[in-house]
């Protein structure tokens, strides 16, 4: 159990890090861009109602639109899902020119040098539209143009960030900095699932099954977070579809290890609400992934319901954050200690996350969200405090 203090005690530590570094951290990679590096805050689009290659786009007579990043974004036009992008690279003496983008929306996205040459392709099935690209730019002894052709499905579409176009290997390190958070997060869940795997060999049967619980739960957040973070999906370009799978498997997961957990140390709740949701929520669980199977097996034209989607079970999610969140209150009245100590975790937890989701409303979707991933720590050391306050009691017993 040393072990497992040691690793709250860590997960405190970075917490309050994270409180202090993650607001300056985009703003002093941006800052430290060195003089020989070019900022592009201009470039040019072409909005699509008819599917068109490059061939067409780079010789045909066509209206750019001009967008000028310091003056804002032009708003999309109603009823487009797909645009051409041409960006103008001045000449340089580099031997291997990259182009970081730091901020692009969409599903589809292909990258063509001014010489045709496909540079970059990258088709996404799943919900994580944002891309971060550091592209090899072809030398070339004058100035040429990067062409971006990219396709989506939703509102959001396009370069939203000013790009910095440099030598690659200068370019390379700033470019995985930014995904270092995620890694470190992912870690650290991982690092402390595997400790409490083992602490939980040598725990009684009671304690062993909430240890487990637990460290089934953590790796959910981990593998949630592993999904969501275009970072990772960087490093690992040829995983998209099994991330996706990953990130829906830790979505359900969630939801029934956290409901699990609750009752174990908290209550069952009222008439056992707790406990016969999480009997709807396996149900429903197992026909969900039934009809994600049937879905790649059979075509989606004769099996698509609606009812088994991710939108449907994020409905699902509230409800039960909502319910553990009311009979919390409840226990709270009665002066459970453990009841309160959930409330104060999910308050670390949702409050962030809801400011952030109503932030990303107000600003149409321009907006990342931070924060979650550390109000998910927060949570996950409240509930190791809340499972050594357990093992704690019991040992006190024991004495007696």
């Amino acid at each position: 159990m040393k072990g497992l203090r040691k690793c709250s005690i860590l997960g405190m530590l970075l917490f309050i890090l994270a409180c202090i570094f993650t607001p300056f951290q985009t703003s002093a990679a941006s800052a430290a861009i060195p003089s020989e590096q070019i900022t592009i805050t201009k470039w040019e689009v072409l909005w699509e109602t008819n599917a068109k290659e490059w061939e067409e786009v780079a010789t045909g007579n066509h209206q750019w639109q001009t967008i000028n990043f310091e003056q804002g974004l032009p708003p999309i036009p109603e009823g487009i899902h797909s645009a051409w992008y041409r960006i103008d690279l001045p000449k340089v003496s580099w031997g291997q020119p990259g182009l970081n983008i730091n901020k692009l929306h969409g599903y589809d996205v292909e990258v063509v040098s001014s010489e045709g040459r496909t540079l970059y392709h990258s088709m996404r099935t799943y919900g994580l539209d944002q891309y971060r690209l550091l592209l090899p730019v072809p030398f070339q002894e004058g100035a040429q143009s990067l062409y971006i052709h990219i396709k989506t499905p939703s509102d959001r579409i396009g370069i939203q960030s000013a790009m910095v176009f440099g030598d690659y290997q200068s370019l390379f390190p700033q470019h995985i900095w930014g995904g270092l958070t995620d890694l470190l997060l992912i870690s650290f869940f991982i690092s402390v699932a595997i400790i409490m795997i083992i602490c939980s060999l040598f725990l009684k049967r009671n304690h062993f099954s909430s240890m487990l619980t637990l460290a089934i739960l953590i790796i959910s957040f981990g593998v949630l977070i592993l999904g969501y973070s275009e970072s990772i999906t960087m490093l690992l370009p040829g995983y998209q579809t099994a991330l996706d799978t990953a990130f829906g498997i830790a979505l359900i997961t969630i939801m029934l290890t956290l409901s699990l957990y609750f009752e174990k140390l908290v209550g069952a709740g009222p008439w056992g609400i707790i406990r016969w949701y999480r009997y709807v929520l396996i149900v429903y669980s197992v026909l969900f992934c039934a009809y994600q199977l049937s879905g790649d097996l059979v075509s989606n034209d004769f099996v698509s319901l609606y009812i088994f989607s991710l939108n449907i079970y994020g409905v699902f999610l509230v409800i039960q954050l909502a319910l553990l969140l009311i009979i919390s209150i409840v226990y709270c009245v009665r002066k459970n200690s453990d009841a309160i100590l959930f409330t104060l975790g999910y308050a670390i937890f949702s409050v962030p996350l809801a400011g952030e989701l109503m932030w990303f409303i107000a600003s149409k979707g321009q907006y990342d969200l931070i924060y979650w991933k550390w109000g998910i720590l927060g949570f996950v050391l409240i509930l190791i405090v809340m499972m050594g306050r357990r093992l704690a009691n019991g040992n006190n017993q024991m004495l007696r």
